[in-house]
Formats: structure tokens, C-alpha cells, sequence
């Protein structure tokens, strides 16, 4: 299959067997076998969808369409039938709660819970003026939700020669009341956010190299790890199952980074192919996919030697691997 543009986002299954990519451009999903390294089916889905998610019970692959408009299409996929489904509604990334009762669906002027089963609206939390919402995770106890903003107006704590990533916050929002209840200041440029799987301390990009670690239990920065080089983009972000590590993808300078948390230290930076997107990690930790312009590379973590890539059709938006 040839590759017809470059992908934006991965989503991979929770056995790790099955991975799927989206491609903004062509509208459609790619199903990719993870052992055999192919494409195993295309779906041609709606205009524009940039977000993937899978359930926690994994028997279907969601996406959202529009994501910098209030109303599009969520996309519900059944990988076994190839069966897919549309709902008109509010549009953004889309992330599930632990229970798989929620589905957060977060865009830049809002974050919405609405309900699995019938696509009700449960509760909303709006952006301030001049802010834009990013992201939207949930805690493993599903008691919090971590909403990733940026300001509109503003420049970095330190001046910058290129663009960089706004200034921002990161709001801890009690999901009995969906209101928060502490915000986390970013000053110096927020990126990718991530959680630790047993939701101890929240990761976050920023500009200068910097990828900051955050107890859950204080809400407040309790270490940095200093990436070089340190002029790049850091826009993609994925941990290891264990939370010991990192990955950090940099869309300036096309490189991967490995970053242990413990010991808050830059542990590799690999070469990988242009605009690397998104990241995903096998739930084994053997390899780092990563969504570039060519396609999905494919990173041996315990050598560091990068293969691939698997070519995939259009513009690659959004990856997931299947549970």
C-alpha cells in the first residue's frame, strides 16, 4: 500500500496485536497487524477526524471529527464486523473514563462528559477567555480529570527565537461536580500531558527541553528532566506502562527521546522521520511506534535501532493500539 500523506495519531490495542492509525487528509483508519507489521484494512470514515480512543472493554475504536468545532461527528468502529457508526454531537479529543460509562471529549473552547450508551451531555467545564483546552485524563480511580490549557495571549517565561508552546495550566477537576479544584501553573510552555498508569504524577512537556513531573498528590512540579537538544518542539509524549520512562517525540529537530523519571535523566535521543506526530508503546515496552511523515516507524527500545516505516494511506492523524 502506498503511502499517500503523512499520518497524525495512533491508538493501540490493549493486548498490544492490533494498532490503528488516523489519517486527517483522507478520512479514513488504518488497521495495522502489530506483529506482521501491515496494514490489515482501511475504513473510510468522516471529514477531518483527528482523535482516536479505545474503551476500556476494547471491542471498538472510536474517532472524533472537528476537533476546533463545536458540532461534527464521533465515529464508533466495530473492528470485527468493519460495521461503523456515526453520532452528531460536540467533537474533540476523546478520551474514556476508567468505568467506560464516560466518554471526555475535550476541544479548545470546552470539556464535555457525556454517556456511552446514549451520547447525553453529563456535565461541561468551558475554557476562560483567551484560553484553549488541550487534553482531558482521567485518574485511574476516575475521581479526577487533568484538562490541559494554554493561554491565547502570552509569551513563555523565557524568550524564545521560534515559535513555542503557549504558557498554561493544568486544571485537577472533581469529576463528582466537574469543577476544579487546583490548577497547576506551566509558565514556561505546555505541551503533551500524560499520566502514570497507577496515577501518581502527571507529565508534561514545555519548551527549552523541559519535561516536567507532578505529583498527583500535591499538584505541584517536583522535578524536570532537561532534554538536548533543547530547542525543539516537544508535541508528543507516551510513558511505559511502569511510569519509569518517557518518550518524548520533537517535531523540530525529528528525534525521540528516552527519559527515565527516576532518575530524571535523558537516557537516548534517536533519529526518526519527519514530523513525528504521535507515540505509542507496546504494553510489553519492547518497541515505540511512532507516527512521522513516511508512515509508522518502529522503534526496538532495548537497541534503539529504528525500522519501518509501514506505510500508510493519506495524512496519518491520530494512532491507537487495539486492546
Amino acid at each position: 500500500m502506498s503511502q499517500l500523506g503523512p499520518l497524525s495519531g495512533l491508538a493501540l490495542s490493549h493486548d498490544g496485536s492490533s494498532l490503528y492509525a488516523l489519517n486527517a487528509n483522507e478520512s479514513a483508519i488504518a488497521a495495522v497487524d502489530v506483529s506482521s507489521q501491515k496494514v490489515t484494512g482501511v475504513t473510510l470514515g468522516g471529514v477531518g477526524i483527528n482523535s482516536l480512543a479505545i474503551p476500556p472493554n476494547g471491542d471498538t475504536v472510536w474517532a472524533s471529527s472537528y476537533e476546533f468545532a463545536a458540532s461534527g461527528d464521533i465515529l464508533v468502529l466495530n473492528p470485527a464486523t468493519g460495521q461503523l457508526n456515526f453520532s452528531v454531537g460536540p467533537t474533540g479529543a476523546l478520551t474514556f473514563a476508567p468505568s467506560g460509562t464516560l466518554l471526555y471529549v475535550a476541544n479548545p473552547g470546552q470539556v464535555l462528559a457525556l454517556d456511552v450508551n446514549s451520547m447525553n451531555r453529563i456535565a461541561l467545564l468551558p475554557a476562560a477567555q483567551l484560553e484553549n483546552i488541550g487534553q482531558a485524563i482521567p485518574s485511574p480511580d476516575g475521581k479526577y480529570l487533568y484538562v490541559s490549557v494554554t493561554f491565547v495571549s502570552g509569551s513563555p517565561s523565557q524568550p524564545l527565537e521560534r515559535a513555542a508552546l503557549p504558557p498554561g495550566e493544568i486544571l485537577v477537576v472533581d469529576t463528582s461536580s466537574f469543577k476544579p479544584i487546583a490548577i497547576i501553573n506551566i509558565p514556561d510552555g505546555l505541551g503533551a500531558l500524560a499520566l502514570t498508569s497507577d496515577g501518581s504524577i502527571l507529565v508534561c512537556t514545555s519548551n527549552f527541553g523541559h519535561v516536567h513531573l507532578i505529583s498527583a498528590a500535591t499538584d505541584t512540579i517536583t522535578a524536570t528532566v532537561d532534554l538536548t537538544p533543547a530547542n525543539g518542539t516537544l508535541e508528543a509524549l507516551a510513558l511505559s506502562s511502569d511510569g519509569a520512562t518517557a518518550y518524548v517525540a520533537d517535531t523540530e529537530n525529528n528525534l525521540l527521546f528516552v527519559a527515565s523519571l527516576a532518575t530524571q535523566t535523558q537516557q537516548a535521543v534517536i533519529p526518526v522521520g519527519t514530523d513525528p506526530l504521535d507515540v505509542a508503546i507496546t504494553p510489553d515496552g519492547s518497541e515505540a511506534w511512532v507516527l512521522t511523515a513516511s508512515g509508522l516507524e518502529i522503534v526496538n527500545l532495548a537497541t534503539y535501532q529504528v525500522g519501518g516505516p509501514v506505510p500508510l494511506p493519506g495524512t496519518p492523524s491520530a494512532i491507537v493500539f487495539a486492546p
